[in-house]
């Protein structure tokens, strides 16, 4: 467009300037000479503009600018003969060999809104979709300048504010404790056919927060601040004694555990929610520790902690398959900085106290965030000091303005944990899926060109080989969103993806609900089928199961139809002919033959209101025409209140316990119940959710009043979140007794069930009644493992664990 009011507008074109020449491009550098400063707002249209992806080069001197929001490594342009930018008042350069030129800072990013010059041999066209392609580096000091482009271009610093709070350095683990007083018993009865953790693929194994090996069971307690494993044994159990024979004191709760072999594998993801009495972790991103711990648990009286490792940034998902542990593992790299400090003067005391800050000398300043010093950078994630990634390692794109994590994998031999494997990748990383064969991690950190106006959302695929040595295998996009890892599985070398495009919030239901099938090709991966338009409009996808050739997806506004889809071809993949509609959706998918799928999901009236949980099963035999055969309320009589229960099965797959050789199953379900503590609870709750509950010394609160009597008379509001009085920025050790007591805690249950497939129906039994639960735990979390005992007359029984406790019933058919 012409700006008339700008003064001269310049273009190089073929070699030579052009003045005021009329329309300006998406990729057109200009000049602008103006007599006053300006600030100039670009106006296009998106749509139009995020089809651009390429750069045309004239032979010589090329005046251009990058189209949208996008910024790049000055690295794509490393064929060519020089690149030259003028930005904020100054030149940088790219390249060498011009006289005069060393005293030219570098240019490291280019970025939207910076016109810059690109000297060419050759007529050329740069294709940018090419710069979010993954590739490792030449150097490892190519690899660190480009990590401290991104990182400055980013803006990711690391300041360390001048709160007045205290922060641990990050947790230290002590050497392991264990009390192995009681015996473990003598095992007089064998226990056999046991439900072991439900996990996505078969031989690929999911971490849990209990695991067994048929003997020996490993179980996390619920308590927040209970830092330790529990060990105890089914006899154990049979004979009537619930409560841990042993256990393993850390100095951290794990999230979840592996046993393999008799080696218990305990998983730390991150140290940002850690609390002590006084201390306060900083929880910025960049502190994050991550940590591996392994134990010898072959002779539970003398359980050795053999092996532990600590991890930069936080673990994001674990996979146990072919003998190896596959840990991913996020970083994010940063650079320390300190702000310049200026002086400021205040008439009245209070005035200095409420607005600014004050050093140790008594003089208050406010800090200048335009102007600042880097310290350090910290750009290299670590493996017990060891570097996780190096140039060979490390894939980069060369676009570099989306978040700056790095994601790692990193394989460990269970049987030799000294042998270890990594391999890393800039980018994001919310999902992971593993097959046999690859692990996939998803990125939603709209790579290229995300239409941010329109709230239009991409995810970014990144496949890594981990059969035999560790590879980076490719990546490709697609438009929209997934629902969870279930969304995607690989099946004969072709991966399925379920993904659903929402225009935007505000689009009153503009949405579209896709299945793609994508295979690898030359080193990229390769979308080869799609079909596009499931569900009706406004509908998203709520559950999705793909099963051998077969995909099941359900999509939910009001009703649920369920789409089942044929990809015994992948190329050209077959959507049924007449989905099955009813009310309300499913969440979670299970195979019970190749007839027959269970599902799990929310009722709903024919209106779209959830009134409660059921169970429904399918006879997808026909798969242009699946049929609802049997259907169970959870609970039987239900509400439009649904928020009333709740059902971890429902929605965690590790919580849904199936047998396959009866097709026993069992699901939990906890309905919330209004009620007042008492002062014994009261108590109890202060006791477990408080590290130091003498803290809490009513004779404080005078003490404390008086020292805080001009910030209280400030008006400022003080509360209490867990060790700390809190408001802005500042923490203060806790001495205040008027705590908020929850008034609501949980009835529990766990139902029995199993799938006639002779009838085509689901059978009702017993349950067990899991008691309430304590106010403090909220929801418990909920696990059962089905057994049996007996040689000729087996005994079904039933283990609920809840909240790291144990309940024990028989199932009665």
């Amino acid at each position: 467009l012409q700006y008339p009011s700008l003064g001269n507008i310049y273009m190089w074109k073929s070699g030579a300037w052009v003045k005021n020449s009329g329309d300006i491009n998406p990729t057109d550098g200009v000049w602008i000479y103006t007599n006053k400063d300006l600030y100039i707002q670009e106006k296009y249209d998106e749509n139009q503009v995020s089809d651009i992806t390429k750069l045309e080069l004239e032979r010589g001197w090329n005046l251009l600018s990058l189209p949208l929001n996008l910024a790049i490594s000055q690295d794509v342009f490393k064929n060519e003969k020089a690149v030259w930018k003028y930005s904020g008042g100054q030149w940088s350069k790219y390249k060498h060999g011009f006289s005069g030129e060393s005293s030219y800072p570098d240019i490291g990013v280019i970025g939207t809104g910076e016109g810059f010059w690109v000297l060419s041999e050759t007529e050329k066209t740069i294709d940018l979709d090419e710069t979010s392609e993954l590739q490792n580096f030449e150097s490892n000091e190519s690899m660190e300048n480009f990590l401290l482009s991104m990182v400055r271009y980013n803006r990711n610093f690391r300041y360390n504010s001048p709160h007045n709070y205290y922060y641990d350095e990050g947790f230290v683990y002590s050497e392991m404790e264990v009390d192995s007083s009681d015996s473990a018993g003598d095992n007089s009865e064998k226990v056999s056919d046991i439900t072991t953790t439900n996990t996505q693929e078969e031989l690929v194994d999911e971490a849990d927060i209990v695991k067994h090996d048929g003997n020996k069971i490993f179980y996390l307690p619920n308590g927040r601040y209970e830092n330790k494993i529990l060990v105890t044994t089914f006899s154990e159990i049979l004979s009537g004694n619930n409560e841990a024979i042993t256990e393993i004191e850390t100095e951290q709760k794990p999230d979840e555990l592996y046993l393999v072999n008799d080696k218990l594998i305990a998983i730390y993801p991150t140290n940002n929610y850690y609390w002590n009495s006084w201390c306060y972790v900083d929880y910025s991103i960049w502190s994050e520790t991550s940590r591996v711990e392994v134990y010898d648990v072959s002779d539970i009286e003398n359980i050795v902690k053999t092996e532990d490792f600590n991890i930069s940034g936080n673990i994001v998902d674990t996979r146990v398959t072919g003998g190896k542990l596959f840990v991913v593992s996020r970083f994010m790299p940063s650079i320390e900085i300190e702000y310049e400090k200026e002086v400021v003067e205040c008439e009245e005391k209070e005035e200095c106290y409420y607005y600014y800050l004050q050093d140790d000398n008594g003089t208050y300043y406010e800090i200048n965030y335009d102007k600042y010093t880097e310290v350090s950078a910290d750009l290299i994630a670590k493996i017990n000091d060891k570097p996780l990634y190096s140039n060979e390692t490390l894939f980069a794109p060369k676009k570099i303005d989306q978040s700056p994590f790095i994601t790692s994998i990193t394989s460990f031999q269970i049987e030799d944990f000294s042998k270890m494997e990594t391999i890393s990748a800039v980018g994001g990383s919310e999902t992971l899926y593993a097959s046999t064969e690859a692990i996939y991690i998803v990125s939603s950190d709209y790579p290229r060109y995300w239409n941010w106006r329109n709230y239009d959302e991409r995810i970014a695929i990144y496949k890594f080989g981990i059969s035999n040595e560790l590879s980076y295998n490719g990546k490709t996009f697609l438009d929209g969103r997934i629902l969870n890892q279930f969304s995607l599985s690989e099946y004969d070398e072709v991966l399925r993806v379920a993904t659903t495009k929402v225009r935007s919030w505000w689009s009153g239901g503009d949405t579209d609900n896709i299945v793609s099938s994508i295979v690898e090709k030359n080193g990229t991966l390769e979308i080869v089928g799609e079909i596009s338009g499931l569900g009706k409009e406004g509908e998203t996808i709520r559950g999705v199961r793909f099963l051998g050739d077969k995909g099941y997806i359900v999509t939910f506004r009001q009703t649920d139809p369920l789409y089942v889809v044929d990809f015994s071809n992948p190329e050209k993949p077959v959507l049924g002919e007449n989905p099955l509609e009813i009310d309300g959706y499913s969440t979670y998918f299970h195979p019970v033959n190749s007839d027959l799928i269970l599902s799990l999901g929310v009722n709903a009236d024919s209106d779209g209101t959830e009134t409660g949980y059921q169970i429904q099963l399918f006879n997808v035999s026909d798969f242009n025409n699946p049929t609802l055969v049997d259907k169970v309320l959870l609970p039987e009589t239900q509400d439009e209140y649904r928020w009333k229960y709740y059902s971890e099965a429902v929605h965690n797959h590790k919580a849904f316990t199936y047998r396959n050789s009866d097709n026993l199953f069992a699901v939990s379900l906890q309905e919330h119940i209004e009620e007042e503590m008492t002062d014994e609870q009261k108590i109890e709750y202060l006791a477990q959710n408080y590290t130091n509950i003498n803290d809490l010394n009513i004779s404080e609160v005078e003490e404390w009043k008086e020292k805080y009597a001009f910030e209280i008379s400030q008006g400022i509001e003080f509360y209490v979140e867990n060790h700390y009085l809190d408001y802005g920025y500042y923490y203060y050790p806790m001495a205040l007794t008027d705590i908020y007591f929850p008034s609501y805690h949980y009835q529990n249950t766990l139902n029995f069930y199993s799938v006639d497939t002779n009838e085509s129906y689901i059978n009702i039994y017993n349950s067990i009644d899991g008691g309430k639960s304590a106010y403090y735990n909220g929801y418990d979390y909920q696990r059962s493992v089905i057994f049996s005992t007996g040689e000729e007359e087996k005994t079904d029984w039933g283990l609920y664990i809840l909240g790291g406790k144990f309940y024990l019933e028989e199932i009665i058919k």
